[in-house]
C-alpha cells in the first residue's frame, strides 16, 4: 500500500514537471515532447490550423501527404506543424490556437525539446508562404491569364484562391517564368522531397525561366530542359557553343554550294565525253564551262530521279539540307529566348562564319545564275 502511494506521488510530481514545459521548455525533462505533447495532440493542432486557414502552404503539403502524392520526412507530424507555425516560414498564424503549443516549445533559443531541433522534423527548406505564393500566382496570371490554373484563382485573395502553393506549382510546372523564381528555389532546396509540387526530377535542378522581352540573366532554357546555364562559367561555355553552331551553319551552306558545283561539273563532263570522246583537255574545259552556264535548262529536269546516280546525289542534298535546317531553326529558337547574351552569340556565330567562309559565295555572273536555285533555296 505504501509503495502504491509513493508511485502515485511520483507520477503526480512527474506530470506537474512535464506540464511546466510549455512555460519553460529549457528544463532537461522536456527533451522528449512525446511525453507531454503526444501524437494525438499534435494532429489535433495541425487539423485546427488547417480548418481555420486551409490556404496555408503547410496545409497544401498536409493534403498531398494524405492523398499519397507525397511521403517521407516532410509528411511527419512535427514537420507539418513546423510548416504551419514556424516563424521562418513567415505565415500569418496570429490568433490561431493550433500554433500556440508549438510556439511555446520551439520558438525559444534555449529550448530543450528534441523535436524542435531534429533536422528530420523541421519545416520544408525554403518553403514559400501562402502570401508569397498568392502574389506570384497573381503576377503570373496577370501576364498570361489563359494559363491553365489561373481559373482557380480569380482574384488575389485567399477566399478565391484556396490553394496558392498548389496553383503556383501547376503554373510553374507548365511554363517557367520570372515570377516562378521563389518556387524554383524552394524545389532546389527541398532536394526532391516535394515531388507533388516540383515534379519527379526536381532534385538539385537548376530551373529556367521564360521572359518574352530582351533581358540579361543566366536562367534561360537553351533548346533542352536541362540546358540552363545558371552560372557565369556555364553561361560562357553556352555562348561559345552557340557561336560555334553559327559557324557550322555557314560551313554547311558552303558545303551545299560546293556539292552543287561538283554535281554540275560532273554532269557537264559526262555529257561532253559522250559527245566527243576524243576532245582535248582544253576543249573539254571550255565546253564544261559553257555547259555549266546553261545547266538551268529546266525542260530536261524530270519529277523523280531516273538513275542511281541522281538518287545518290539527292540523298547527299537531303542530308545537307536537313542538317542546315536543324541548325537554322535551333539558332532561331535560341534567339527567341530574348536573352541578350544568347542573341548576340547567334549573331556573332553567323557573322564569324561569313568572315571565315564568305569567299566561297563569290561566283561569276554566269555561275551565279546557274546555281542560284541550289545555293539560296
Amino acid at each position: 500500500m505504501r509503495a502504491l502511494v509513493l508511485f502515485l506521488l511520483f507520477l503526480t510530481v512527474s506530470t506537474q514537471e512535464k506540464s511546466t514545459c510549455f512555460q519553460d521548455p529549457s528544463q532537461p525533462w522536456c527533451s522528449d515532447a512525446d511525453l507531454f505533447y503526444d501524437t494525438e495532440a499534435v494532429l489535433d493542432d495541425i487539423n485546427s490550423v488547417c480548418t481555420h486557414a486551409p490556404w496555408l502552404s503547410g496545409c497544401s503539403i498536409k493534403r498531398s501527404c494524405e492523398d499519397g502524392r507525397m511521403n517521407g520526412n516532410f509528411c511527419l507530424r512535427w514537420s507539418l506543424l513546423s510548416d504551419l507555425c514556424s516563424a521562418q516560414v513567415k505565415e500569418d498564424v496570429k490568433g490561431l490556437a493550433g500554433c500556440s503549443n508549438y510556439t511555446k516549445l520551439c520558438q525559444r533559443n534555449d529550448t530543450a525539446v528534441r523535436q524542435c531541433k531534429d533536422p528530420n522534423l523541421q519545416h520544408v527548406p525554403g518553403l514559400i508562404s501562402s502570401q508569397q505564393s498568392l502574389e506570384s500566382v497573381s503576377a503570373l496570371c496577370k501576364e498570361m491569364p489563359d494559363m491553365q490554373g489561373c481559373s482557380q484563382c480569380s482574384a488575389a485573395t485567399f477566399a478565391s484562391c484556396p490553394d496558392p502553393l498548389g496553383t503556383l506549382s501547376r503554373l510553374c510546372l507548365s511554363m517557367m517564368m520570372a515570377d516562378c523564381k521563389p518556387w524554383s528555389e524552394m524545389c532546389a532546396e527541398s532536394q526532391g522531397g516535394l515531388t507533388a509540387f516540383c515534379g519527379e526530377d526536381s532534385e538539385g535542378e537548376c530551373s529556367g525561366v521564360m521572359q518574352m522581352y530582351f533581358h540579361f540573366g543566366f536562367n534561360d532554357y537553351i533548346l533542352f530542359k536541362r540546358w540552363v546555364p545558371c552560372s557565369v562559367p556555364r553561361y560562357t561555355w553556352s555562348c561559345l557553343a552557340i557561336i560555334l553552331m553559327g559557324v557550322m551553319d555557314i560551313l554547311l551552306k558552303v558545303a551545299k554550294l560546293r556539292l552543287e558545283i561538283s554535281f554540275a561539273l560532273s554532269e557537264a563532263a559526262g555529257r561532253e565525253s559522250s559527245e566527243a570522246e576524243e576532245s582535248t583537255s582544253s576543249e573539254l574545259l571550255e565546253m564544261t564551262t559553257s555547259l555549266r552556264r546553261n545547266v538551268r535548262e529546266m525542260e530536261d529536269v524530270h519529277l523523280l530521279p531516273q538513275s542511281y546516280r541522281e538518287l545518290r546525289q539527292n540523298m547527299c542534298r537531303g542530308a545537307l539540307a536537313g542538317m542546315t535546317l536543324a541548325l537554322d531553326y535551333s539558332l532561331m529558337f535560341i534567339a527567341m529566348t530574348f536573352n541578350v547574351g544568347l542573341f548576340t552569340s547567334v549573331c556573332l556565330g553567323i557573322g564569324f562564319g561569313h568572315v571565315l567562309f564568305g569567299h566561297h559565295f563569290k561566283l561569276n555572273k554566269d555561275a551565279s545564275k546557274t546555281l542560284q536555285r541550289a545555293c539560296c533555296s
